[in-house]
């Protein structure tokens, strides 16, 4: 589960890296605009390992689960594979047609289709994943990895919120 976790986390970040990287930098911001992006996502980036790391130490697996974890996780495997190659496809193809033929042309906004198609892809994957996994999990597992979640996707609407302003 945890690789697990450390993966979709990891995603995450590179696809919002990815998807606003050559965004400009926040109206007012001192400095370099790339920099403060940087610095924003490797915070984020720690502060999501932070929480995983101390879900870890409250709420650990025992070696059934793990097993049982691995279990699924291999089962999965190809899908897996599969998802991450379609978002990565997608976010370039998404890319070069806005660098080539511009974010309002007919091509970007197909692209962006392909993107979000992939997102719910993944996001229908990992509920899946998560069904069959959450039943191995133990009550207070349960609570804790679930307010953990909350916490990171607060840090990530936090930065998003951020770099708004």
């Amino acid at each position: 589960m945890k690789k697990f976790l450390l993966i979709a986390s990891a995603a995450t970040a590179v696809a919002f890296a990815a998807t606003i990287h050559a965004a400009p930098s926040p109206a007012g911001a001192a400095g370099d605009g790339h920099t403060n992006l940087r610095s924003g996502i490797r915070s984020l980036m720690s502060n999501i390992a932070n929480e995983l790391a101390t879900l870890r130490e409250k709420a650990p697996l025992s070696d059934a689960q793990k097993s049982e974890m691995k279990g699924v996780m291999i089962s999965h495997k190809s899908e897996i594979v599969a998802q991450f190659q379609k978002g990565k496809d997608a976010r370039r193809a998404m890319m070069d047609a806005v660098e080539q033929k511009g974010p309002a042309s007919a091509e970007a906004l197909k692209a962006a289709d392909a993107v979000a198609d992939s997102a719910r892809s993944r996001a229908l994957l990992t509920g899946k994943i998560m069904a069959e996994i959450g039943p191995m999990l133990t009550p207070e597992q349960k609570t804790l990895a679930k307010a953990a979640r909350e916490r990171i996707e607060d840090a990530v609407d936090q930065r998003l919120s951020d770099f708004a302003k």
